[in-house]
């Protein structure tokens, strides 16, 4: 990516979130879930909209991850709707809920922003097929848009809304494990200092 001096002015942030790299194959990070800040890992997911969690209903052989106690938080609102969602591989079910979610244990961070959104939609999981893969307990949907039809906000403009995040942007860095170099997320903004000017780049004219 080349950031030009245009761009200059979005080059800061206003939460950063360090990105455990499993084999250079997925990138989870720790969020905090409900008034009782559970700590749970989950997969940034770049490619759908959902967040969703391990609820306590799902069985263990179907949800390997640590389940969200959403009985154990005063913030939490649980529906009856339910939906499920099919991936390339894996297959789930759930019902449509709302509980707070903080990108750290801390409730304010830099800046002196605030590092909780309340009432964020996600599904809370009860069946889970083919998920045997992945490494973290549950998933957020980081696409820039939801699909047509699509009954939930979507994660960060949640976080924009609410004023968790300045700008409605988030930027990922995704290191090599095999070569030792970190990996971290940005929410609104991104760090210049791992952005560079790439090979092969030219100025593009209008004409």
């Amino acid at each position: 990516m080349y950031i030009g001096d245009e761009h200059r002015k979005l080059s800061y942030y206003d939460q950063k979130m360090p990105l455990n790299n499993a084999n250079n194959y997925q990138y989870h990070a720790k969020v905090y879930m409900g008034s009782h800040k559970q700590e749970m890992s989950f997969v940034l997911d770049t490619g759908s909209s959902w967040m969703w969690v391990p609820g306590y209903e799902c069985p263990r052989k179907e949800c390997s991850g640590t389940k969200y106690t959403d009985f154990m938080s005063k913030t939490f609102r649980g529906t009856n709707r339910k939906m499920d969602l099919k991936y390339g591989i894996g297959y789930l079910e759930g019902r449509i809920s709302q509980d707070s979610v903080a990108l750290r244990k801390e409730e304010t961070v830099k800046g002196g922003k605030k590092s909780t959104a309340q009432n964020v939609d996600f599904l809370n999981v009860y069946h889970a097929q083919d998920l045997k893969g992945l490494v973290a307990d549950g998933l957020i949907g980081m696409a820039p848009r939801p699909p047509p039809g699509h009954p939930a906000d979507i994660f960060v403009n949640e976080l924009y809304t609410q004023g968790v995040i300045s700008r409605n942007i988030f930027s990922m860095y995704l290191g090599d494990i095999y070569k030792g170099q970190e990996s971290m997320a940005w929410f609104g903004g991104y760090d210049p200092s791992f952005v560079r000017k790439f090979e092969g780049y030219s100025q593009m004219s209008d004409s």
